[in-house]
């Protein structure tokens, strides 16, 4: 879907392929799982899925894909049911041993962990509790997992969210909005959004269209880039377009807005220019035979 590439399943008969996170991506209030897709699979034999895990070996199948799609799709499912928690996502392709279409792409996958480093604090803890200290301001992740002699290492917890520094955390700014102010309708049009978070962590946008559709949240994104998103409206009118920005902690930040019009087609404005045209011709020709009090 965008323009360096998609991320695709091979091609072949019999096939079992899957694409997991590396880390797992921690869930916040609201935060949505969303993809662009396209495929073309043979329909009621070979499928694609969607699943989610939070210890990454137990997967819950939270869309699957059969048939034909003909153009890139935007899906988005709600991840409400993990918040607080954290998630491998997986995306699967399964094949039979007969007929085999184009296969499944996918691209533009939101969330994903977005960690500065990840590193082993200690593999020989023996109590039953663990200090640590001296950490920077920030917010930092942590996971645990156990090991027993005759089983080895035991999967890992999911993430549990430290963070260290003042004890308030301040919203990100409004978010600014631009892009064009009139248009045409049945014409997309793009807006750039840009917000930024006082503790610089990653920023999530939501966009209300003021037509009675949105964006769902969207991102996340680093603090301070601008992001681009495109819209069309259906019908003419004046449109409040607001936006939203939300930290990693859920923390939203007031609204955006900018006010776009979508006025009556210059079509519709020409034509009625030509019949009052012709109305006026009309009138002029007829007034020498019929006089003034036609």
């Amino acid at each position: 879907h965008s323009p360096d590439g998609s991320y695709g399943a091979p091609l072949g008969n019999e096939e079992i392929a899957a694409m997991t996170t590396v880390q797992p991506v921690p869930v916040s209030e609201g935060q949505e799982l969303a993809f662009w897709c396209w495929y073309d699979i043979e329909e009621g034999w070979d499928y694609a899925f969607v699943e989610v895990s939070r210890d990454g070996r137990c997967y819950e199948v939270v869309d699957s894909f059969t048939g034909r799609s003909d153009q890139w799709e935007y899906r988005t499912y709600s991840l409400d049911g993990y918040a607080q928690d954290s998630v491998f996502i997986r995306f699967r392709y399964t094949t039979d041993s007969r007929t085999t279409g184009q296969g499944f792409f996918v691209d533009d996958i939101s969330p994903v962990a977005d960690f500065a480093s990840v590193s082993t604090l200690d593999a020989s803890i023996s109590d039953s509790h663990y200090d640590i200290a001296d950490r920077d301001q920030g917010i930092y992740y942590y996971r645990v997992r156990g090991y027993s002699q005759p089983h080895g290492w035991g999967d890992f917890s999911v993430l549990k969210k430290m963070r260290v520094g003042e004890a308030d955390n301040a919203p990100p700014e409004p978010p600014s909005i631009s892009g064009p102010g009139r248009g045409k309708i049945g014409r997309a049009y793009d807006y750039v959004f840009r917000s930024s978070d006082p503790e610089g962590g990653s920023i999530y946008y939501f966009v209300d269209w003021g037509d009675g559709s949105d964006s769902g949240w969207l991102g996340p994104y680093a603090s301070g880039d601008n992001i681009t998103v495109s819209h069309t409206w259906a019908e003419q009118g004046t449109y409040h377009v607001r936006a939203q920005a939300r930290d990693q902690e859920g923390i939203q930040s007031p609204w955006g807005v900018l006010q776009v019009s979508m006025p009556r087609a210059r079509l519709l404005l020409l034509y009625e220019g030509l019949v009052q045209m012709l109305c006026a011709a009309l009138s002029s020709w007829l007034y020498p035979w019929l006089g003034p009090n036609m």
